[in-house]
């Protein structure tokens, strides 16, 4: 997990809890080094423990606050941290859409250690894509789930979201399917 979306994880915390919550999921969770090195990366494990700590203290199921943290990573720390870069990705999110692999590709390069998923994009209709998320790691879905939500919202741009598959092959491939309703 990049050190930026770990420390996004620990400001959607401290910013929907409190300061108390965030130290809680840390000493749970055993975390014991510099959270706020965003050029650190993270074991993806720890992640999914910080999150899963984080449900059991605020009762709140994980699927649902990673889906959050994804909304929140892209709505606060990217626009924070990159101010419009999202709009380099194009000017609608249909666009955008299309561009999402080359943008992802862009943005990794910005990241030092990581081992980014890969995407792939497949037009099936006018405004209905296949988005094919091929990953290492286990559990993040509905961190891009949320992503996505937060990205359509900056467009001010309806969506409907579904996963359609969910395989195992060598990499974890879940296909989502987007369709912009507008």
């Amino acid at each position: 997990m990049a050190g930026l979306i770990f420390t996004s994880f620990k400001n959607f915390i401290t910013s929907n809890f409190d300061g108390i919550v965030w130290l809680n999921v840390k000493k749970l969770a055993q975390l014991n080094f510099d959270e706020d090195d965003i050029n650190q990366s993270f074991d993806d494990q720890i992640g999914i423990l910080m999150v899963n700590t984080l449900s059991t203290l605020v009762n709140i199921p994980s699927n649902t606050l990673l889906n959050q943290m994804g909304v929140f990573f892209v709505q606060k720390t990217i626009q924070e941290k990159y101010g419009n870069i999202i709009f380099a990705g194009g000017l609608s999110l249909e666009e955008f859409i299309n561009n999402l692999p080359k943008f992802h590709s862009k943005m990794l390069s910005l990241l030092q250690n990581t081992d980014p998923p890969d995407l792939v994009v497949e037009r099936i209709e006018a405004k209905k894509f296949l988005l094919h998320y091929y990953s290492n790691r286990t559990g993040m879905i509905e961190f891009l789930i949320g992503i996505l939500e937060g990205i359509a919202q900056i467009f001010k741009t309806p969506i409907a979201l579904k996963i359609q598959d969910n395989q195992t092959l060598h990499k974890q491939h879940d296909i989502i399917e987007i369709l912009i309703l507008q």
